[in-house]
């Protein structure tokens, strides 16, 4: 015999379920206005600080943590926390690599220069801001 959703008692409510992605988005929302609109208040300056993207994102996890794992005991809670990070670690991993290979691609004058003389002879437009090809050959 099924038991509707609506009557688990194990499940956390509707607001405890979206409350983790939602409140650290109306915080980055709050950051952005407001620090668009230079308010000087503190009220403002507070609403600034917790809209910081790492700071909403932090409340975020404080929140799915101690929100949505009650009846938890503390090593139930940390192996499902090591279980989420092992399996967005590649995800995490990879991201960042990303980001510092175009940060690299970017920045390195080494790469724009090589990409300039090689560009004459395979035909690249130097001014593309495509360094794929002059990192590969590298």
């Amino acid at each position: 015999m099924e038991i509707p959703i609506g009557e688990r008692p194990d499940l956390p409510s509707t607001f405890m379920s979206f409350a983790p992605i939602v409140i650290p988005v109306i915080l980055i929302i709050f950051n952005t206005v407001l620090s668009a609109l230079k308010l000087k208040q503190l009220w403002a300056q507070y609403l600034i600080f917790l809209g910081n993207p790492v700071i909403a994102v932090g409340i975020g996890l404080i929140i799915a943590i101690y929100g949505l794992t009650p009846k938890l005991t503390r090593d139930e809670v940390i192996k499902r926390v090591e279980e989420g990070v092992s399996s967005a670690g590649i995800i995490i991993l990879v991201t960042g690599a990303g980001g510092t290979w175009d940060r690299l691609g970017t920045n390195a004058d080494m790469v724009h220069t090589y990409h300039h003389r090689m560009g004459c002879f395979l035909n690249i437009n130097p001014n593309s801001g495509n360094y794929f090809l002059t990192l590969i050959t590298l």
